[in-house]
């Protein structure tokens, strides 16, 4: 009797332990003040951000203007910069798809920044002068139509190709519509701030659990489509497909993948514009409990991650998945290994639910 008096407090004390850790990590993620995280992501990282972008897709609207009233080598090369610059300037806004990133007709990723282009569907919209883009041909308009059409060979040739009507009429549409859509996502972001910062739920819907979902998106746009893809490691791909890369006829796929990554580490961080360091994803990881341990666990997979990226050769994408496969292959399986700690882990220790489906089964 003794024995099983005893073996029943044992058990009961375990209990206890096993529902005091839970209290605590339950405890921890609710304690954790996530007013200043909400107001240093509104404040100092995406409205800043958009104000940039935005800056830049004007000086790209400007830009093609001034190629349409003169279309010679001189302009092109001035679009072409201008182009480069705001497309750079996107891989820091392209995770906001949430709340004024969300509408109707589609994301702000997927108006601005879907690829790759469909180059025939493309020409058949210039040859019947249809730039009302009432259509969901996504890939036909936004950044990725212009990397075709001003990138589309040398400059000679390529001014050669634009001296037409039509066709300058549709860059112009294009880089007006990157403008407006861009210039209203700002303003609806400066009207939504207010609100974002203002509700600290966790909940499906919630700013917390749409920005912390959209974080995880932007990293796995990397993993999937913007390595995997042209790499040929999607569902369905035998072999590598260089075509399949973004910005594949400008040939900056590498550099624009390098801002994405640093934009990544910038969200997890909280690291604003102006390159300081305050609440952010990693701090919330870090007021759970055991989030110390995840937190060091998720940069030190980061740090390899870049390392594997840094060992790349300064060469466009689709080239290195034919000339270079076997660092590609690493690369992108040090983006896999980070998966895990971006979202299951962190999901797990947030008590914040992944509402997106991948795909891709991780």
């Amino acid at each position: 009797m003794d024995r099983l008096i005893l073996v029943i407090g044992v058990v009961f004390s375990l209990s206890l332990v096993s529902c005091d850790n839970d209290d605590d990590a339950d405890n921890s993620t609710r304690a954790y003040d996530r007013g200043p995280m909400l107001e240093n992501y509104s404040q100092n990282i995406i409205l800043p951000r958009l104000q940039d972008f935005n800056e830049k897709a004007i000086d790209l609207h400007e830009a093609v203007v001034a190629l349409k009233q003169t279309t010679n080598s001189q302009n092109l090369v001035q679009a072409r910069e201008s182009w480069k610059q705001a497309y750079k300037s996107f891989q820091y806004c392209n995770a906001f798809n949430f709340g004024p990133g969300d509408q109707i007709d589609g994301t702000f990723l997927e108006k601005l920044g879907t690829f790759p282009p469909d180059t025939a569907q493309i020409e058949t919209y210039i040859n019947q002068n249809d730039t009302s883009f009432n259509n969901f041909n996504r890939n036909t308009r936004g950044f990725t139509a212009l990397d075709y059409m001003l990138f589309k060979s040398d400059e000679n040739t390529t001014v050669q190709y634009l001296n037409g009507q039509n066709r300058m009429n549709y860059v112009l549409a294009v880089s007006g519509r990157i403008k407006s859509v861009t210039n209203k996502m700002l303003s609806d972001w400066q009207q939504y701030a207010s609100s974002f910062e203002s509700n600290l739920n966790v909940e499906a819907g919630s700013p917390t659990s749409l920005f912390y979902n959209e974080f995880v998106k932007s990293y796995e746009a990397v993993k999937n489509f913007k390595t995997g893809l042209p790499l040929g490691k999607r569902p369905g791909q035998q072999s590598a497909e260089p075509y399949q890369a973004e910005a594949y006829f400008s040939g900056y796929s590498k550099e624009l993948m390098d801002a994405h990554l640093e934009s990544i580490h910038q969200l997890y961080e909280g690291i604003g514009v102006d390159g300081s360091d305050r609440e952010g994803l990693v701090d919330f990881v870090e007021s759970t409990y055991g989030g110390q341990s995840l937190a060091t666990d998720t940069r030190e997979q980061w740090n390899n991650v870049t390392d594997a990226f840094e060992n790349l050769p300064a060469k466009p994408i689709h080239k290195l998945v034919v000339e270079n496969q076997m660092e590609m292959d690493a690369y992108y399986t040090e983006l896999s290994k980070q998966t895990r700690f971006f979202k299951s882990d962190m999901s797990s220790k947030l008590g914040i639910s992944i509402t997106y489906d991948s795909g891709d089964g991780d």
